[in-house]
């Protein structure tokens, strides 16, 4: 039951970062794209919280049965429990806070990560806010705007379409992300490239604020 339990919270978290994709690449609105990332994002972090509490109880509870036997029979001392198991709790939480688990979680930080690949930033106030910079649409191969954008469907990083194809098809499967700081070492194919309508959408507007 308990791994079924944070089975399911872990298909949820996953179920919250493809929504997120799904609304960066298809909402267009600005201020109702931030209205509905903010929610996935407390979604994961309801997810992050349960979880942590749960993981808490649970080690407080082997602790508190282990503590509270009489010390001459051994057996469990009812009357011990309940304080002993509060105790346990408050040191574990204690120990391990639930902002520290926050920001060590693993979905949040790919939730982050898709936002910074997409260019929306948290301000002063939390709230998430598209941004739109020149050096955003600069190719990391050519060092140039880019006019055909493509993304990678494995670390979401961008490219301009002519330069990516070119690398990969000239290096014969040795070619990696060239973005910097990029988690995923495999060799790209052109296989794992597609369409960024929302980043071409992104280009235009920009073009004609210019």
């Amino acid at each position: 039951m308990e791994v079924t339990f944070f089975n399911i919270l872990d298909i949820v978290s996953e179920k919250v970062n493809d929504s997120a994709a799904h609304v960066l690449e298809s909402v267009e609105d600005a201020n109702l794209k931030a209205k509905y990332l903010k929610q996935l994002e407390e979604v994961l972090v309801s997810c992050v919280t349960v979880q942590h509490k749960v993981a808490i109880t649970r080690q407080a509870v082997k602790e508190t049965v282990t503590r509270a036997k009489d010390e001459e029979t051994k057996e469990p001392d009812a009357d011990l429990y309940d304080d002993l198991l509060e105790e346990s709790i408050g040191e574990l939480e204690i120990d391990s806070p639930l902002e520290e688990a926050i920001a060590q979680a693993a979905s949040l930080k790919s939730f982050k990560d898709l936002l910074k690949q997409n260019n929306v930033a948290t301000n002063s106030d939390g709230d998430l806010v598209p941004t739109e910079f020149i050096s955003t649409f600069i190719d990391p191969i050519s060092k140039k705007r880019m006019t055909d954008p493509v993304r990678n469907k494995i670390c979401n990083h961008i490219y301009d379409r002519s330069s990516i194809t070119s690398m990969i098809s000239r290096s014969k499967h040795t070619f990696k992300c060239p973005a910097i700081g990029c988690g995923n070492r495999n060799p790209m194919k052109l296989s794992d490239l597609k369409e960024a309508p929302d980043v071409k959408r992104q280009l235009t507007l920009q073009q004609k604020r210019q």
